[in-house]
C-alpha cells in the first residue's frame, strides 16, 4: 500500500488574500495519456522560481540554496522576493535553526516537488539502461534490514547492473524524513515511519514478527517462564531499553531483565554464543543470523507483536526511471529473502 500527500487544486487563504495554485495543476493519466494544465496561468510564473523555492525548502538556508544552484545569495533572494510577490505570503520566517517555512510554504512543496520532477522527467531522456548505466545507487536502511539486504542487492547489481555503485547508509524508522530530505539516500527501508512527511512515498512491503535467538548449544524450550526469567540482550537503535516485546509482555503481565542493550545487531551473536542470554529479533534477521552463527531459533512462548516494513522515497522522484527500477530491485530481493527465511524459520523455530 502506498501513501502520499497530493494536492492537486487547492485554495489558500492567507488573510485576506487567497491564491489558487492552478500552476502546479498537473494531472497525469498513464492509462489514457490525459494531461490537464491551465496554460493562462502558467505563462505569467517563470518556474525557475519555484527551482528556487524548493531548493531553499531542503536546505533551509539561501547560502546553501545559491550554491546547490550555481547562482549568489542576492539572486535567490531576489527569486523568493518576486514569488513573495506572487504568492502574498512571506514563505520563511528567520530563526536560530535557520530559514523556517510558513505554513502556506509547507503545503506549495507538496505541490510544487512532483510537479518539478515531472517536468524534470519529460525532459529527460528515459535512457537508463541498467546493463550499460553507471552511477551511485543510495540507500537508507535500518541494522536488520542491511543484514538481510545489503549482500542479496551487491550480488543482484553484480548481474543487473555491474556499473552501477552502491551506498548504504544507516536509518531507522524516526529519521527517514531526514535521510531522504538532506539527500544522504535515495531510497530508505524501515520499520514504517513514526511521522508521515507529505513529500514522501512510503509503501508497505510485509508485516515482520518476532523470534528468539540463544546459545546453539542450549536445548531446553524456551517456554514463557523460561524466557523471562533469562537475561536478556536488546537492539535498539535509539538506545530505548523497552519496546513491543516489552509491550505485549506488559498486557500479560509480564516483564524481561534486559541486561545488554546495543546499538547493533553485528554484536549480537558473539554476546548470545556461549552465554545464557536472550535476544529477541525481527523474524527475517534472527533467522539468517541463526543459520551463520549456528544458534537456536524460538518461536516467542506468547503471541508476537508486529510491524509493517517500508519503502521511503521522495515523492518528487516517482517517476525518476533510475529510481523506479532500484525500488523494483530492492522489493524483489527483500521479498525474496522474507521468503526465503519463512521457510528456514517454519523449519528450525
Amino acid at each position: 500500500m502506498r501513501t502520499a500527500t497530493s494536492l492537486s487544486d487547492k485554495k489558500l487563504h492567507i488573510g485576506h488574500n487567497s491564491f489558487k495554485l492552478i500552476f502546479v495543476r498537473i494531472f497525469i493519466n498513464i492509462g489514457d495519456g490525459v494531461q490537464d494544465f491551465d496554460e493562462a496561468v502558467l505563462r505569467k510564473i517563470d518556474l525557475n522560481l519555484l527551482v528556487v523555492f524548493a531548493m531553499v525548502m531542503r536546505h533551509r538556508s539561501v547560502q546553501a540554496a545559491a550554491a546547490r544552484l550555481y547562482l549568489g545569495p542576492s539572486g535567490v533572494s531576489m527569486a523568493l522576493a518576486r514569488l513573495r510577490e506572487l504568492t502574498g505570503d512571506p514563505l520563511f520566517n528567520r530563526s536560530r535553526l535557520g530559514l523556517q517555512p510558513t505554513e502556506y510554504a509547507e503545503v506549495l512543496i507538496e505541490a510544487v516537488a512532483p510537479a518539478l520532477s515531472v517536468i524534470a522527467s519529460a525532459l529527460t531522456p528515459s535512457d537508463f539502461d541498467p546493463q550499460v548505466s553507471s552511477g551511485t545507487l543510495r540507500i537508507a536502511l535500518s541494522d536488520d534490514i542491511e543484514i538481510v539486504l545489503l549482500s542479496r542487492l551487491r550480488k543482484a547489481l553484480a548481474h543487473r547492473a555491474p556499473a552501477m555503485e552502491l551506498v548504504a547508509r544507516h536509518a531507522d524508522y524516526s529519521r527517514v524524513s531526514e535521510v531522504l530530505q538532506d539527500n544522504h539516500a535515495d531510497l530508505v527501508v524501515t520499520a514504517h515511519p513514526t511521522a508521515l512527511d507529505p513529500r514522501l512515498v512510503v509503501e508497505e512491503l510485509y508485516t515482520e514478527r518476532f523470534l528468539a535467538l540463544t546459545d546453539g548449544n542450549r536445548t531446553e524450550a524456551l517456554d514463557l517462564e523460561t524466557y523471562v526469567r533469562k537475561p536478556h540482550a536488546l537492539v535498539s537503535a535509539r538506545g530505548v531499553r523497552t519496546g513491543l516485546v516489552d509491550d505485549a509482555l506488559r498486557r500479560l503481565g509480564r516483564s524481561r531483565s534486559v541486561r545488554v542493550a546495543t546499538e547493533s545487531f553485528a554484536a549480537l551473536p558473539y554476546l548470545i554464543g556461549g552465554s545464557d542470554l536472550v535476544a529477541t529479533l525481527p523474524a527475517t534477521a534472527a533467522t539468517l543470523i541463526a543459520r551463520q552463527f549456528g544458534l537456536k531459533l524460538h518461536t516467542l512462548p506468547f503471541e508476537s507483536p508486529s510491524f509493517q516494513v517500508t519503502l521511503a522515497w521522495r515523492s518528487r522522484d516517482d517517476v525518476v526511471s533510475a529510481q523506479v527500477w532500484l525500488r523494483n530491485m530492492v522489493k524483489d530481493e527483500m521479498l525474496a529473502a522474507v521468503r526465503t527465511a519463512r521457510r528456514i524459520s517454519t523449519s528450525s523455530a
